[in-house]
């Protein structure tokens, strides 16, 4: 990064812009994400942070949610989902995780009273028609 001082208002600093969502997943056309109420929430490959944890990947403000809750880790296609030994656990499909676990399209994971439902898509894939 460099850095400049300008006169009359201080610094001005630039540096090349990067997608820090690119990785492993984009690479083979995978996308990974969460899909919390209305909000669409992009995943990143390696690790993604669930808690009410502000630096979270995935920040979810609930009393009942550890600050460092779950973890899903994006390995190219493959995501899994690990609880991180959170009080109130971490469920997916309905049954309570107690190791790392591999998620698949349209699971259902529950964070305390959060319910959330995991998606992957590969990219370019055409829009099925239905009749």
């Amino acid at each position: 990064m460099l850095s400049r001082t300008v006169h009359g208002f201080g610094y001005a600093f630039c540096a090349e812009a990067r997608d820090t969502n690119q990785g492993p997943s984009d690479q083979l056309g995978v996308r990974s994400r969460l899909v919390w109420g209305d909000r669409v929430l992009a995943l990143r490959a390696g690790e993604n942070l669930l808690g009410r944890d502000k630096e979270a990947a995935v920040c979810l403000d609930a009393a009942s949610v550890s600050r460092h809750h779950a973890r899903i880790l994006v390995e190219g296609a493959r995501a899994t989902l690990e609880d991180l030994g959170s009080k109130n656990g971490t469920t997916l499909r309905g049954e309570l995780i107690t190791e790392p676990t591999r998620l698949r399209d349209g699971d259902e994971i529950r964070v305390g009273p959060i319910l959330i439902v995991y998606r992957s898509a590969e990219r370019g894939v055409s829009t099925e028609t239905t009749t």
